[in-house]
């Protein structure tokens, strides 16, 4: 056993928590994707370049994530 098996166990815990206190107080701009559509711009209806490069890249690594969790793809090795 390594800390890394009570390390990820914990983050996920804790940012569950924490998303779920965000949920539940129904004020905008608490939950994880609101930070995340703010932090990119998506309300903004002319994006400047690097925003729209920022959202791509953005989208390419939710995409590399869930077929690296959920599929195994992409693994060293």
């Amino acid at each position: 056993m390594t800390w890394f098996d009570i390390f990820w166990p914990a983050v996920l815990l804790l940012g569950g928590a924490v998303e779920l206190v965000a949920l539940s107080s129904r004020n905008p701009g608490d939950t994880l994707s609101e930070h995340v559509w703010a932090w990119l711009r998506v309300a903004d209806p002319r994006p400047t370049v690097p925003y729209v490069i920022l959202r791509l890249v953005t989208a390419g690594v939710c995409v590399w994530l869930a077929g690296h969790f959920a599929m195994g793809w992409w693994t060293p090795g």
